[in-house]
């Protein structure tokens, strides 16, 4: 039997390459949508955004000193 023989060969519904995945109602549910208050977004933020904070970026950039 040649390749292209088998290839007509019906082997069931789990032959197939891709897998068919039914519509949805919609975009999915997040289930940690909602446990951060803006203010408590914003103070996050504001750690990061201070631990970013550098008085001499050439010396502390470890991508810079390396090289």
């Amino acid at each position: 039997m040649s390749y292209s023989d088998e290839r007509l060969i019906d082997r069931g519904p789990y032959s197939q390459h891709h897998h068919h995945t039914p519509p949805t109602q919609g975009p999915p549910r997040d289930e940690y949508a909602g446990l951060l208050t803006n203010r408590e977004k914003e103070w996050l933020v504001k750690i990061q955004m201070i631990q970013l904070h550098t008085e001499d970026p050439y010396t502390d950039d470890y991508y810079y000193t390396v090289s």
